[in-house]
């Protein structure tokens, strides 16, 4: 909506906006009473940019004009009252280029409702058609808008300013070229307006046309020396336009076979073959045509990004054209596809990225070309494997790009930095399909990492009781110890996961096994630490309930600590929560620890 009427919507009643509402309907399908070509492009149908009609704007201001102070003159002009007109104008208080309440002088309103007679009577009793007016148009910018021909002649002839600006620095040739009237643009350029004046966005009117889509504007301009390559203020040429995303079919083989520059970039680096492939267009549209001229699909911009990783982050954007835009840049153009580049600071491969990103489509085609499944990248100043990328962040689409590096030859029982693998990374995420997809593999369940942490480990620390209970259904050893001596018991109390601890019990995990160093270290110095600091009475019950299952897993298999543990008065499980040693030394307190306490009531 342009700035003529913009502000006139809010003054419609009801009946009003119904009508322009009917207007900007049917006014594509309503016989035109203006004098211009049958065969005139208008504005694609759909288009997010779709302006107004001028038939529907006039319509706004005259709405608009019931509630202002009216001229006569301008009323006269507006109905082509002839004999009117004749009569206000011989009487000495007309001012001929006086204004209305909305800012529009008589001949601006005749010139808008395509009252030529009357506005060749204005004309002729010196009616200045320079004047801007309220919103900063001229006659001629509205002419520019309605495509009569015959009135825009007649303005030019009375020395109608073809150079004349608005508020935003349009000229009339930029309004032609925004409501695609060609054959205004024709006349204005034959009048010598200037292809390639700036607006305040340095936007050319071949920016405009190009914008939206008015391809006989386009050669019009062309025709008459527009230049092909200007720049707007972010840096961008008519052919960057052209390649982003419109509705309707971009006009950029108009453009590559008028002579514009496939590879210049704009303020951030970034070529039309950027903008297409962001687009997603059908690649016959944009992308084949630049390909075809000599664009570079791998060529960085200022940010590191190339067309082809555009298309690899896009690729599951909404649209039918991805894939193809993709297959199209990796079959048609001499890339390398394993180039490492780099993306805010981290180094990365189409691979790497296609995974980053969640695109089993992207990973498929990328290796069905021939994609180096083992080549690294850097994330967070680490080197990253495609499969530790895959595997480093729980997603719903994790399994399945798993199952595509393993379709690719991807050892699920390699080891990565730290002796971490593949299955340590998933039970550390809680990622249970992943984790069946790589048991089913033949993943190590028991891989040791290099501090002698297994996956049980892991999924026991960090609360994954799904993960624990899988682990344990493919045979990971339950008291499995890390270097210190630690077992999955131990992370698991650290965390009081009832659950989990009820798994490991259930597997036959040992309540006893205590740490190689100082400080608590059995899993029952560890529930005892949490109940004597534990926040809430919730806490502190969940502990007892957790110490209490310890110990009757213990009383199956001891038939003197089950008697001890169903004394009435709780004597075990007093002494393992509420008994500790004197302090000595300022040493932390260690506690009771369970062989002593089956020393003191077992008196061994």
């Amino acid at each position: 909506m342009d700035s003529y009427f913009g502000a006139s919507m809010a003054n419609l009643s009801i009946d009003d906006r119904l009508q322009l509402l009917s207007a900007l309907i049917d006014d594509s399908s309503e016989e035109s009473s203006l004098e211009s070509d049958e065969n005139e492009e208008e504005t694609a149908e759909g288009s997010e940019a779709k302006v107004v009609s001028h038939q529907a704007a006039i319509f706004m201001m005259d709405s608009a004009r019931r509630f202002v102070q009216n001229q006569p003159l301008v009323n006269a002009a507006i109905r082509g009252d002839i004999n009117l007109l004749r009569s206000l104008l011989q009487q000495p208080t007309t001012g001929i280029n006086t204004k209305d309440g909305i800012g529009e002088t008589a001949l601006f309103a005749a010139v808008c409702h395509d009252q030529i007679e009357a506005a060749t009577l204005l004309l002729e009793s010196n009616a200045d058609p320079n004047i801007k007016c309220s919103n900063t148009w001229t006659a001629l910018h509205a002419v520019a808008r309605s495509g009569n021909r015959a009135l825009a002649t007649l303005l030019l002839s009375w020395n109608a300013n073809t150079a004349v600006v608005d508020t935003a620095g349009w000229s009339p040739l930029h309004v032609s070229s925004l409501y695609g009237t060609s054959a205004i643009a024709d006349i204005l350029l034959d009048a010598n307006a200037n292809s390639n004046a700036r607006a305040l966005d340095h936007r050319t009117a071949l920016h405009t046309a190009v914008d939206y889509g008015h391809r006989e504007v386009i050669q019009t301009l062309v025709r008459h020396n527009a230049e092909l390559d200007a720049k707007d203020d972010e840096g961008r040429t008519p052919l960057h336009i052209a390649a982003m995303e419109r509705p309707f079919p971009p006009p950029v083989s108009l453009l590559l076979d008028l002579g514009a520059t496939p590879g210049l970039v704009d303020n951030n680096g970034y070529t039309a073959l950027h903008m297409a492939v962001t687009a997603g267009h059908d690649p016959d549209l944009a992308v084949v045509p630049l390909l075809l001229h000599g664009a570079i699909a791998d060529v960085a911009a200022f940010d590191g990004w190339t067309p082809l990783l555009l298309a690899i982050k896009y690729n599951d954007e909404p649209g039918t054209h991805r894939a193809a835009v993709l297959n199209t840049l990796i079959e048609t153009n001499a890339i390398d596809i394993n180039r490492v580049s780099s993306i805010s600071g981290e180094r990365t491969t189409p691979l790497l990225l296609a995974i980053e990103v969640r695109s089993q489509r992207a990973v498929e085609i990328l290796i069905r070309h021939g994609a180096d499944v083992k080549l690294a990248g850097e994330q967070d100043g680490k080197s990253i494997t495609p499969v530790l990328k895959a595997a480093a962040c729980y997603d719903p689409e994790e399994p399945k790009l798993l199952q595509a590096l393993f379709n690719a030859g991807i050892d699920p029982r390699e080891k990565m930095r730290f002796g971490i693998t593949l299955t340590h990374i998933a039970a550390l995420k809680g990622n249970v399909e992943s984790l069946k997809l790589l048991l089913e593999h033949n993943a190590d369940v028991n891989a040791a990492d290099e501090r002698g942490g297994t996956p049980l480990h892991l999924a026991a620390r960090n609360s994954n009781p799904d993960c624990v209970s899988l682990l344990l259904q493919h045979g990971a050893n339950v008291n499995a110890k890390a270097i210190d001596r630690s077992t999955p018991l131990h992370d698991a109390a650290k965390e009081v996961d009832e659950e989990s601890i009820r798994l490991l019990l259930d597997a036959g995990a040992d309540t006893t096994v205590r740490l190689s160093g100082g400080g608590m270290q059995s899993p029952v110095d560890f529930l005892r630490e949490r109940f004597r600091t534990a926040e809430n009475e919730q806490l502190r019950g969940e502990c007892r309930r957790i110490l209490l299952m310890m110990m009757e897993r213990v009383a199956e298999r001891d038939p003197q600590i089950r008697e001890i543990i169903s004394d009435p008065q709780e004597g075990w499980l007093g002494e393992a929560l509420y008994l500790q040693p004197p302090i000595e030394n300022n040493e932390r307190p260690q506690g009771i620890t369970v062989a002593e306490i089956r020393r003191r009531y077992q008196g061994s």
